[in-house]
């Protein structure tokens, strides 16, 4: 047993969590004599202060000390944590090669958290490359291991996930379900610290997403009370805020909306730059928005260049710039091989736009059917709304007032009762 006081002081902070005393003790121990769990707490410590990459530097060195000692338990939690964080990085190959050694150390292990883990991962990764067939069995299997065994983080992981398969399915309101779920778990404080930022990111995420703008905003307040709790250096603050942009933007707030994005931005990338492209993408759309084209295009570019999607922003942008082909082509491009409810309608409700503005009323008329069709699986307000306001575009190109007054007036009414006046006022 280690008589080394700066170890013995890390180590009384680490179970305080007190992340910047737990860093300075480790860091002033004798390096040698740092055991796994004590490199394990460092790394902890040093991602808490948004030390990213020596966070993950320390945490090899945990899972190598783990390993050497032959605790599988250990070293599969650790090996866990690195591909999910590598994963995070877009370092997918890294990262699923520890999560080949997770697996490999899971192996003879019983039934309980640890393998429930490695299976939600397998679920999400296999959700973020589109294969659903494959996530929901292993999303399932993963709650119900948390569940048999009683663990409240793998159980809120699990729950929340689901709902993000449900709602990528297009059951919006089944996968809202399990999102009040997993938030019931947070508020009560049954979760982890870690993995209740992961969550509040996600739901609310997925509430803008399908443009549920009061949950997003509760769940938004929400974050932010919960942000005050926890180390303003980590890298949830910045997280955070990126979401409030958007919320704000949604909302009209568009001063609010772009000093939150930008600082965002500016904290995002000191942490992570590619966790800062939303960020980026939120000043982009809110500048779009206010006609400042040069900066919106330089938000878009920048998003681009950090792994984020910058469409449908950037085809609407250059419609806007007079672009109209190279809006059109942006659009098509995205759309193949879309198939995700709550992606399409974005995307859709942009070509027909820009299809209106090149004179094409067949592709414009096909796009808003299509709306329609997805509007009417989704089910909710913001999909029936944006199907409603498609369809009276097209009314109204074709000439037809009567009905592309219908459409539009129930346009306007549903967004004016979200919450989101561009969209109404659009309308």
């Amino acid at each position: 047993m280690t008589t080394d006081p700066d170890i013995l002081r890390g180590r009384e902070a680490v179970a305080r969590r007190e992340w910047a005393g737990a860093y300075a003790a480790f860091t002033a121990a004798d390096p040698s004599s740092l055991a796994g769990s004590d490199l394990e707490g460092l790394a902890d410590a040093a991602w808490w202060l948004s030390k990213l990459s020596e966070s993950l530097e320390v945490r090899r060195r945990a899972y190598a000390a783990y390993d050497a000692d032959g605790d599988d338990v250990a070293a599969g939690g650790v090996a866990a944590r690195l591909a999910i964080e590598h994963f995070v990085r877009g370092e997918m190959s890294v990262g699923g090669g520890f999560l080949m050694r997770a697996h490999r150390h899971a192996e003879d292990l019983p039934e309980g958290r640890e393998r429930g883990f490695l299976t939600l991962i397998d679920a999400t990764v296999a959700r973020f490359s589109g294969d659903l067939e494959h996530a929901i069995p292993l999303n399932a299997e993963a709650l119900r291991v948390g569940r048999s065994v009683g663990d409240p983080d793998l159980v809120a992981m699990a729950v929340h996930a689901e709902g993000l398969l449900l709602i990528e399915q297009g059951r919006i309101d089944e996968g809202l379900a399990f999102l009040d779920e997993a938030m019931a778990a947070i508020v009560t404080g049954e979760v982890d610290p870690y993995f209740t930022g992961i969550i509040f990111c996600d739901l609310i995420g997925a509430c803008l997403a399908v443009s549920d703008l009061r949950r997003a905003g509760e769940w938004s307040d929400a974050a932010r009370a919960w942000c005050d709790t926890i180390p303003p250096d980590s890298p949830y603050p910045g997280m955070c805020r990126a979401n409030r942009a958007e919320v704000a933007r949604l909302r009209g707030a568009w001063p609010e909306a772009e000093a939150e994005a930008v600082q965002a931005a500016d904290e995002l990338m000191v942490v992570e730059p590619r966790i800062a492209a939303a960020a980026f993408l939120q000043v982009a759309e809110i500048r779009r928005r206010t006609g400042d084209l040069a900066g919106a295009d330089e938000g878009y570019t920048r998003a681009h260049e950090l792994g984020e999607d910058p469409q449908p922003g950037l085809a609407l942008l250059r419609l806007a710039q007079g672009r109209i082909e190279a809006a059109a082509s942006g659009i098509e491009v995205s759309l193949e091989g879309e198939s995700r409810p709550a992606r399409l309608l974005p995307l859709l409700a942009a070509q027909v736009e820009i299809a209106l503005a090149r004179g094409d009323l067949e592709t414009a008329d096909l796009a808003a059917q299509r709306i329609d069709e997805v509007a009417r699986e989704i089910g909710t307000s913001a999909s029936l709304a944006s199907a409603a306001g498609a369809l009276g575009s097209v009314a109204l190109e074709r000439g037809d007032a009567s009905a592309a007054l219908t459409r539009l007036r129930a346009a306007t009414a549903a967004w004016q009762d979200l919450g989101i006046p561009h969209e109404s006022a659009r309308a």
